[in-house]
């Protein structure tokens, strides 16, 4: 499996574990207020690193390739899916739950909505005034909406937040992931230097999304740690290379072999 693929499977991984952790009530994990603030750091500095990586990508590059469809792009749409769908839960219970609390006096300001020790202080105070209530009576109602947002909403939310970082973190690092510096090709499987390019082969020209561009193989030899991680001896690159582009390239190859 494609070492890229893996990394990305192992984030999901551990994004979904994130969801089932914060199912439960997350004031009975101690390390909680760490852990929390520590991984909304982590995916932060992710992000901007991926954004410094791409700008510094494009102001470095010679010329920008064709983007392809790569795995990170694939991921930012998957985690902005559960982002997105992770929000939308936390404010529909956000907006059940809202009213109520305003109306029984628990609540001055929206603000307090994100106190999650105080709304789980809230629920558990209104599940101890429910005893002998019918099944039907309205404070059983408002009990049970406090504690679908205390217990779902907010880990929801969180949850919708740690995944529109790490979709942004993803598009930033595949937005441009295949282009060409004077002294390497960077691509999705890695970056080749110039001296250690083998071969070369021209596709056809191809146009696509009002985009004219030329397929192109570029076979490298592989250095000693990545024949080790990839048992190869060598690696074959496809880019697509904008029509405009193609002499440029040329003149790199020619230099070059």
């Amino acid at each position: 499996m494609n070492h890229k693929v893996r990394e990305n499977l192992k984030s999901i991984l551990l994004i979904l574990l994130y969801l089932f952790i914060g199912s439960y009530k997350l004031n009975k994990v101690k390390e909680s207020n760490i852990i929390i603030p520590v991984v909304y750091l982590l995916l932060i500095t992710m992000s901007i690193h991926s954004y410094s990586k791409y700008k510094k990508r494009i102001n470095n590059a010679y010329i920008i390739c064709v983007r392809n469809l790569n795995i990170d792009l694939i991921f930012s749409g998957f985690y902005g899916i559960l982002s997105f769908i992770g929000c939308l839960y936390f404010l529909v219970k956000f907006s059940e739950a809202y009213p109520y609390l305003k109306e029984l006096g628990y609540v001055h300001n929206i603000f307090e909505m994100f106190n999650y020790t105080y709304i789980d202080e809230i629920d558990k105070e209104l599940w101890k005034q429910m005893a002998g209530e019918s099944l039907h009576s309205r404070r059983l109602i408002v009990a049970i909406t406090i504690s679908n947002y205390a217990s779902l909403g907010i880990g929801a939310g969180m949850l919708g937040l740690i995944c529109g970082m790490s979709s942004l973190a993803m598009y930033f690092k595949g937005k441009y992931m295949e282009v060409i510096e004077k002294d390497k090709v960077v691509s999705q499987s890695g970056e080749y230097t110039w001296d250690s390019l083998l071969e070369h082969q021209w596709g056809e020209l191809f146009m696509k999304n009002d985009k004219i561009y030329y397929e192109l193989w570029l076979t490298f030899k592989n250095d000693e740690s990545r024949k080790k991680s990839t048992s190869k001896s060598k690696e074959r690159v496809y880019l697509r290379i904008g029509k405009e582009d193609k002499s440029k390239v040329e003149e790199l190859i020619e230099i070059n072999l």
